[in-house]
């Protein structure tokens, strides 16, 4: 991969600054050989160019088919009526609105990003960097990048099992480190017995994020710091009426413990109870 950045970049590109890696080592981290190229130096010539790919043809871990992406991180809407005159494939970050968020065409699709303050939003280190939009886009450059020259590709299952194995079975810190990326972010709470969701992110085959979740209610449920019954606040529909001096109560539409058992074993607990839930009155 070829990577035009611009000159105001750091010159450190191995930066890694609370969480955010400089762009050298991200799309390292993405599984790619990396060749990174300042804008002065396309001032040089072609030559430049040619160059990088020699490199990239020389070094043994690169496998090297003729196929190479390149991302340019500089660009910007003033640029926009080069990007027409594309000859190869090409995606374009756009700031600014559209009537559509997204404009494809064979071998064009451009995004557009209202809500940043420029085009240097994927520019790390810069203070127009912003962590959620660029994270969008990288893996929208991702899947654009990968069917076209190749991959890389990873087995998605095999890495999560492989960190799981090694961060609750093993318990081996070294050995669930090196499932990660040199700088990981990872949010944990303590829970009680609670089924939880993991949303992760994968760069390359290396865990790059993990959002750990789950529903409040079965926690509460289980400290008994959520009533089965609580006041129901609204009139109730005609043709129910209300004795004088009683309350409406509603059965609260949560769980506790059988959350976590239905997981287990999907017969221990009746399913779709919780429609038949209803008003009570005291």
């Amino acid at each position: 991969m070829l990577l035009l950045v611009a000159d105001s970049e750091t010159d450190t590109p191995l930066t890694i600054d609370n969480g955010v890696p400089g762009s050298l080592i991200k799309w390292a981290e993405e599984g790619f050989t990396v060749v990174e190229i300042k804008a002065s130096a396309l001032s040089k010539g072609s030559n430049v160019i040619r160059t990088a790919i020699e490199a990239l043809k020389q070094c043994a871990e690169c496998d090297y088919d003729a196929k190479v992406g390149v991302v340019v991180i500089y660009a910007d809407e003033k640029d926009k009526a080069i990007f027409d005159q594309h000859t190869v494939p090409t995606l374009v970050h756009l700031v600014g609105t559209s009537s559509s968020p997204t404009h494809r065409t064979a071998d064009l699709i451009t995004y557009y990003y209202a809500n940043v303050k420029s085009s240097k939003f994927a520019t790390p280190f810069h203070h127009h960097f912003h962590y959620g939009t660029e994270a969008v886009s990288h893996t929208r450059n991702l899947a654009f990048l990968k069917p076209r020259i190749g991959g890389p590709y990873f087995d998605l299952e095999a890495i999560w099992e492989e960190h799981t194995y090694y961060e609750f079975a093993d318990r081996s810190v070294e050995h669930t480190m090196s499932t990660m990326v040199q700088e990981p972010y990872v949010n944990h709470v303590p829970t009680v017995e609670v089924p939880f969701t993991a949303v992760v992110n994968i760069r390359g085959d290396r865990l790059y994020h993990e959002h750990i979740a789950w529903d409040q209610c079965t926690v509460l449920r289980q400290l008994g710091l959520l009533p089965e019954y609580l006041p129901f606040p609204h009139p109730l529909p005609e043709g129910h009426a209300v004795p004088l001096g009683a309350t409406v109560q509603y059965r609260v539409p949560a769980s506790g413990i059988d959350i976590a058992r239905k997981m287990r074993d999907k017969n221990s607990v009746d399913s779709n109870g919780m429609f038949n839930f209803k008003v009570r009155t005291e």
